[in-house]
């Protein structure tokens, strides 16, 4: 009598074992066992059985896996694995067991897939009914790590707990035996660490991965968007993923931003005017002043730090200052040729600002184009950097917490304009919060403001508006009066002829809303950019918003950016 082999007892791979895998650190490759072989057939080919199932091409978290071999065992019984041997090895996803079609009795078929770390996937169903339920929390130098038993209580013969740099995406593991608590030491700071946990019986069958837990040591990430990204008038060569609008002024750049429950997110924005081959303006400092750097960008610029949420990339043209996108920061950038001391050393110090942003937590999520922009229009121009700090530490938290939900209503809105933004909160709302950079611009003229006809706002102290459905609702007077670090009337003696600041850390008259080499701010520092707003909405009713700067000068301009964020029960 032939042999039959029991299609209808072909046993394929669920979740469970991990044949001969050693306890410990993982290689770069997936300490993850591969996910099951599915739709095992037989055929008969002469006395030979032969062989086929569908590839696999993921791990038990459908990720994606590369599988090294198959291995394929043959049983007596259904038992496993009391009745089965292995029948061999197949590198495709088929396999011929010669001679097995003659003899007596049944047959019984397992395929199992073997990774390229070695993990061979499971062969026989789990004998788990739910996986540990996994819990954590930081330490200064750890991440601790908690669980529940998996059911039914008395299966697990040990715990494996895996982690890795990514969501599901595992790339280190280690067996604790019956313990239900594990401390993660030696991590990398300054990142997400995520992980899980699974329970094995004493046959090697494995239980469904639990939850996912995602922690930082110290409960703090810091990430760098731009890296001394070149931002230049035309001419300037990008770096590997930036991408480049504005003839070269500004650069957007992908960022994935960390999941965690932040209480403080700061930016910092580093803007470095570095050495040039040839002078840019040689006789700028004139004969008073020789020995002073000549390179770097002889003027002050507006610079800005921005979250870019509307499809400007995908349309090709320009995201800084265009609606929809959120302003993070702004600020004016110092003269370019400022230097320590008037040695010739041409050594330029990089100007560093930080600014609080952690009301924006809600946008500052998955993975966003974070945009610098800064308004040169020389070469070799700037070198700009930025770097987001995340913490979770209660200690350090931000006076201004994560709001519910956030509406970038204005970014440079030219503050004549009697335009209006529609702004709906949402009912339930109990408390709401304007942010607002408002600076003035336009600088030929006196600082006296003499200079009705001129474009001197720059220059000139003149009121800011926020309008809400046609009424004024708050009035600010940007005026900047600390803009004199070593004292009034050290660039020149009254008049603004020397803007470059040859010797002199900043230009130092009283500016609207800015200082160069300063953030903008409405007032002298410390800057706070924010307003109550809960008296201005009705929740659950939508609002008309607006910005206005009543008798700008012909030919000068404000630069207006609005964000209205709010708190729910």
């Amino acid at each position: 009598m032939k042999r039959r082999a029991r299609l209808g007892r072909i046993l394929a791979v669920v979740l469970g074992l991990s044949w001969g895998l050693l306890p410990g650190p993982a290689s770069a490759q997936s300490p993850i066992v591969p996910a099951e072989v599915a739709d095992v057939g037989v055929a008969r080919s002469g006395a030979d059985l032969s062989l086929s199932w569908t590839p696999v091409t993921q791990d038990a978290l459908g990720q994606p896996a590369t599988i090294d071999r198959y291995v394929v065992y043959r049983g007596t019984g259904p038992r496993f694995p009391e009745t089965f041997a292995p029948a061999g090895v197949s590198e495709t996803p088929g396999f011929v067991d010669p001679g097995a079609g003659e003899g007596a009795g049944d047959l019984y078929y397992l395929v199992t897939a073997v990774n390229e770390a070695g993990v061979e996937g499971p062969a026989r169903p789990s004998v788990f009914t739910a996986a540990p339920a996994l819990t954590g929390h930081w330490t200064a130098t750890t991440i601790e790590l908690q669980w529940t038993d998996a059911l039914p209580a008395d299966g697990p013969a040990v715990y494996r707990v895996y982690w890795g740099p990514a969501p599901r995406t595992y790339t280190s593991w280690q067996d604790v035996g019956l313990a239900r608590s594990h401390s993660l030491a030696g991590l990398v700071p300054n990142r997400n660490w995520y992980a899980a946990v699974v329970a094995l019986d004493a046959l090697g069958n494995i239980s469904a991965f639990s939850n996912e837990h995602v922690d930082a040591v110290a409960g703090t990430i810091e990430l760098r968007s731009h890296d001394a990204s070149h931002l230049c008038f035309t001419g300037c060569e990008a770096q590997e993923g930036e991408i480049v609008r504005n003839s070269g002024r500004e650069i957007m750049v992908p960022v994935e931003f960390p999941a965690g429950d932040w209480v403080r997110i700061t930016l910092t924005f580093t803007a470095d005017s570095r050495l040039c081959d040839d002078p840019i303006a040689p006789d700028k400092c004139g004969d008073n002043n020789p020995g002073w750097n000549p390179c770097g960008d002889p003027w002050d610029r507006t610079a800005s730090v921005y979250l870019v949420l509307n499809d400007c990339i995908e349309t090709g043209g320009n995201c800084y200052a265009q609606a929809g996108n959120l302003e993070l920061i702004r600020t004016i950038t110092p003269f370019g040729t400022d230097a320590p001391e008037p040695d010739g050393s041409g050594e330029v110090p990089p100007a560093v600002w930080t600014f609080d942003v952690t009301p924006f937590a809600k946008l500052l999520t998955g993975t966003k184009h974070v945009g610098a922009y800064i308004a040169t229009w020389v070469s070799p121009g700037w070198y700009a950097s930025v770097d987001f700090r995340f913490t979770e530490d209660p200690a350090q938290a931000s006076p201004e917490p994560p709001a519910d939900g956030v509406i970038p209503v204005w970014f440079l809105d030219g503050g004549d304009s009697t335009a209006t933004v529609p702004v709906t909160i949402p009912a339930g709302t109990t408390r709401v919060a304007a942010r607002l950079f408002t600076t003035g611009h336009g600088g030929i003229g006196k600082p006296e403001c003499d200079c009705p006809a001129r474009p001197c706002d720059e220059f000139c102290s003149k009121w800011v508006q926020m309008v809400v459905d046609g009424e004024v609702k708050r009035e600010v007077f940007p005026w900047r009066t600390d803009c004199s670090p070593l004292g009034e009337g050290i660039c020149g003696e009254g008049t603004c002829d020397e803007w470059n600041a040859c010797g002199c850390p900043s230009c130092t008259y009283n500016r609207a809303g800015w200082c160069p080499g300063f953030l903008a701010c409405h007032e002298n520092e410390p800057c706070d950019q924010d307003f109550d707003a809960t008296s201005w909405f009705v929740p659950g009713a939508t609002h008309s918003i607006g910005v206005r700067v009543p008798d700008i000068t012909p030919g000068a301009y404000w630069a207006n950016s609005v964000a209205v964020y709010w708190y729910e029960d």
